[in-house]
């Protein structure tokens, strides 16, 4: 699975009220993936990754900055997005980066697996929403939900 399929399945069971577009910038580092928007003015961010529960996620520094500029100076939701990466039983996770203080995003500057993120998670932060979902449905549910609840 790469980060392409990823959206692509994300893109498949969108509402019909919202849009994705997979976002392609070579000039701005850190800008997350994919801009999701709908028909009431909600917009948010969505960052992929695709990993497996013991590899290190690969969260680029201009990433973490970009969500805490966008999240703190512009009120502006953001999500990381993440996909195990195995055929069977697929887990999917996401991080809501709305949610981080300025010391929390500190935290996540060294790499982390799934594994121990999800053991450091409570430790960071109790807002800080960390979702483990059998499907990419549930997640969704979630996802727009916390993006709903912050009109």
């Amino acid at each position: 699975m790469t980060e392409v399929d990823l959206y692509k399945e994300f893109q498949r069971l969108l509402l019909a009220t919202y849009s994705a577009e997979r976002v392609e910038n070579k000039c701005a580092s850190g800008m997350p993936d994919v801009y999701v928007k709908n028909n009431l003015g909600q917009n948010f961010w969505i960052e992929n990754k695709i990993c497996n529960w013991d590899e290190t996620i690969n969260i680029r520094p201009a990433q973490i900055i970009w969500h805490l500029e966008h999240t703190l100076r512009y009120n502006c939701q953001s999500f990381i997005l993440i996909a195990e990466n195995k055929k069977i039983k697929r887990n999917y996770f996401f991080l809501d980066m709305s949610q981080l203080t300025y010391e929390n995003y500190k935290k996540l500057y060294r790499p982390k697996t799934l594994a121990q993120l999800s053991e450091i998670q409570p430790k960071i932060n109790k807002k800080f929403f960390w979702g483990v979902y059998p499907n990419l449905k549930a997640l969704q549910d979630d996802m727009f939900s916390i993006v709903n609840a912050a009109l």
